[in-house]
């Protein structure tokens, strides 16, 4: 069964945004081919999908990019901890088996079994946060230096992934305000001209109760494309003479990023543009 007949056929299941795709069918999950994970990293995706599925829907999944070699930022606002599995298998699934190497914290790849997961996307890890167990920081303190970042994304994209980013930072469990987006995807995309498609993660219980649910019924609503072609060649002719200009830059398109997410997932983003003068 082909990954064009699950999207085709799939029951939809209705929500305030769209008509969405869902996962109910766990048979069709099984059962649908996937080309791109080894056959052990097959077996996680469907498994993952098979636990998560019944919790998950999908506005809008004709927006989501299918094209080999459409390299691209996928930007998410953060609620809990199982959202990286749950985004990651679903994007995954629905693209045919190509990969998405999410941006995460390093400690996620040192738990076991969890990390065996994680690393089977290649993921970018971020060593700069320490773990709330004293034993992972005991292991973090003998890594030796690495390359930024942004520089391993740049890698990544090398490779002809596209990437996974929670702007946020870190979990906010707060359901009705976003938190101050981080500016490393502005930078990323100043230096790699890579497009960006925002999608926001809500909850069922979030807009009845007002509550962000370690684990529920979420939708992932597809957000459009971000072209930001213009601000790439302004940044170019510009940064040499203006040093600052790249960091003002990079956080008027983290705000336009943020605010994307906010109108997809249904939270406020209370923070002023930043000022290009």
């Amino acid at each position: 069964m082909s990954k064009k007949h699950f999207l085709k056929k799939e029951r939809p299941i209705k929500t305030q945004q769209s008509k969405a795709l869902g996962f109910r069918n766990k048979f069709k999950i099984l059962f649908t081919h996937i080309k791109g994970p080894k056959l052990f990293g097959r077996f996680l995706l469907k498994l993952s999908l098979f636990l998560f599925g019944p919790f998950i829907s999908v506005s809008n999944p004709e927006k989501i990019p299918l094209v080999k070699g459409d390299n691209i930022v996928f930007a998410f606002n953060h609620n809990n901890a199982l959202e990286t599995v749950s985004v990651a298998s679903t994007l995954i699934f629905l693209r045919g088996g190509k990969l998405i190497s999410f941006i995460i914290a390093w400690m996620f790849g040192k738990i076991p079994m969890l990390g065996i997961v994680f690393n089977q996307i290649n993921p970018v890890y971020v060593y700069s946060k320490p773990s709330r167990f004293g034993w992972l920081n005991r292991i973090n303190e003998g890594i030796p230096g690495w390359q930024s970042v942004i520089d391993r994304c740049k890698e990544r994209l090398s490779l002809g992934m596209s990437l996974g980013i929670f702007p946020e930072g870190v979990r906010n469990r707060n359901p009705k305000r976003l938190r101050r987006g981080k500016n490393g995807i502005g930078r990323l995309v100043l230096q790699t001209g890579i497009k960006v498609l925002p999608i926001g993660i809500d909850y069922v219980r979030r807009r009845r109760q007002g509550v962000i649910p370690s684990l529920g019924r979420m939708n992932f609503i597809i957000g459009d494309i971000m072209d930001f072609s213009k601000e790439v060649k302004t940044y170019e002719k510009v940064r040499k003479s203006d040093s600052d200009f790249e960091g003002k830059s990079a956080s008027m398109i983290t705000y336009q990023v943020m605010m994307a997410l906010s109108k997809l997932c249904g939270k406020s983003y209370p923070y002023d543009p930043p000022k290009m003068d």
